[in-house]
């Protein structure tokens, strides 16, 4: 609807007036405007800049990061490291603007079917706007929990010898 809106001269200016609008409002124009020109920069031929969302374990093992990949390595690079290697970009949260360049072996990165402008508003949010997806909810048990007593002899066990 705003893309139809913003193809004509009437639905531009209309555009224009609720955007000075918002500016306007003190805390929501400057985050409106910062978010904007983020989006802007980042997501414009976004297809050229990231071609892929990727996963990679970053900074250490265990911990999973947004990542995207940004193309592959020159053949001069390739001669020095012999695997298969991309060319990644791992952006900073909230601020995807700044982030680190990584070059990875391609078999260290899980490939994401999700869309970059869907891991831009992941990575802005903090992790609180997800994408839409659909998840099967877990079976639930019907089985209740016993409550958890400790008796005065399995309190023993587990006491040292200096109590």
């Amino acid at each position: 609807v705003i893309g139809l809106m913003a193809r004509n001269i009437a639905g531009r200016w209309l555009l224009d007036v609720g955007e000075r609008i918002l500016q306007a409002i003190p805390f929501a124009g400057s985050v409106y405007g910062t978010l904007k020109q983020i989006l802007e920069t980042l997501l414009k031929d976004s297809n050229e800049k990231f071609r892929r969302v990727v996963l990679v374990e970053y900074p250490r093992q265990g911990v999973w990061t947004i990542a995207f990949v940004t193309g592959t390595i020159s053949d001069q690079i390739k001669s020095h490291l012999g695997d298969s290697m991309l060319s990644l970009f791992i952006p900073t949260t909230p601020n995807p603007t700044s982030g680190w360049y990584a070059i990875v072996p391609e078999k260290d990165v899980l490939n994401v079917s999700m869309s970059v402008e869907e891991a831009f508003k992941v990575l802005i949010s903090g992790g609180i706007v997800t994408p839409n997806q659909s998840v099967r909810p877990e079976k639930k048990s019907n089985a209740r929990l016993k409550p958890l007593l400790l008796e005065s002899e399995d309190y023993q066990k587990f006491s040292t010898e200096e109590d």
